[in-house]
Parts: C-alpha cells; structure tokens; sequence
C-alpha cells in the first residue's frame, strides 16, 4: 500500500513539473510593402482610406512601410496624376517591391 501511495505521489509530482515551459509561438501578421525608384512628388492610396506622401527613396534606398497580409488595392500617384493602379496580394510576413518609375 505504501508503495503505490508512494508511487502515485511521485507520479503526480513528475506530471506537474513536465512541460512547465511548453507553449505555442506565432509570430505577428505582418507583411511589408517596399518602394524603390524615383519618389519625387509621390504619394501613395492604399485601400481607397490609407494615403500618405513618400519619403525620399533615392537617398534611404527604398523605404519599407507595413500591412496586414491579403488582397490590397494600390494607386501610386506624382503630382496628383495617376501613374500606376494595381491589386496586390501580400503573403503573411512577407516583402513586395514596388517600383516607381523614373519619370522626370
């Protein structure tokens, strides 16, 4: 009896501490657009809700900006003329290049 009393303790005390520190890591749902090319002027519409003016690519060598991964729609605009409209998809934690051509 004191054996099996004993052996259910050690049993118990063994099956607490195993897999203490065990767990799941999923890493963030980012994904990155990168434009490379001439930004003067530039400004991009992503989704028809999300604008913003892009920086000065020739001297930071493109600059990355972040999303979540999916279906995107994409308008690049200099000057306020449309020079480019495209649908992207980004995969989850990757990087597309977007290049912006060298009109002067």
């Amino acid at each position: 009896m004191k054996s099996i009393i004993i052996s259910l303790n050690l049993l118990f005390f063994c099956a607490c501490s195993f897999n203490a520190n065990s767990g799941t890591i999923q890493k963030a749902e980012k994904s990155y657009l990168k434009f490379i090319g001439n930004s003067d002027g530039v400004s991009i519409l992503i989704d028809d809700d999300n604008s913003f003016k892009l920086a000065d690519t020739t001297k930071n060598k493109g600059m990355v900006y972040q999303l979540r991964h999916g279906k995107h729609k994409l308008k690049v605009f200099r000057n306020n003329n449309l020079i480019s409209e495209r649908i992207i998809f980004l995969e989850d934690n990757g990087t597309m290049e977007i290049m912006i051509q060298w009109i002067k």
